[in-house]
């Protein structure tokens, strides 16, 4: 059975009168593919949702800084892309990150700013 006829399995009388035809064994088989699919789908969209959290707190990082943080990529000879970087004002000083992506650097950049 595909996954899409899984997922789109209908109402639940249609879905109990789908059962009611089949064995015990194949009905509680088809029911395992179900909850199986289900839980992948859960899973990912788990992931989805706190991929899209880290980015809307970086988002926030940046933006309660307004024209005080920095966010660009360096290149060497030739235009080849060497890193990221972050620099942010704090009091008199612009402490500065690097890092191999911009989230990277933002990611560090919003450690280092912790007030310890």
């Amino acid at each position: 059975m595909s996954a899409f006829e899984v997922v789109s399995s209908g109402d639940r009388r249609s879905l109990i009168e789908r059962f009611n035809r089949k064995s015990k064994q194949q009905a509680i088989s088809e029911l395992v593919d179900i909850h199986l699919t289900h839980c992948t789908r859960i899973e990912r969209l788990e992931a989805e949702i706190e991929a899209r959290r880290k980015d809307a707190e970086r988002y926030r990082w940046l933006s309660k800084r307004e024209r005080w943080a920095s966010v660009g990529a360096d290149f060497g000879a030739g235009g080849v892309y060497r890193q990221h970087r972050v620099c942010w004002h704090t009091g008199d000083n612009w402490p500065q990150v690097e890092a191999q992506s911009m989230d990277e650097a933002i990611d560090a950049a919003m450690v280092q700013a912790v007030p310890t």
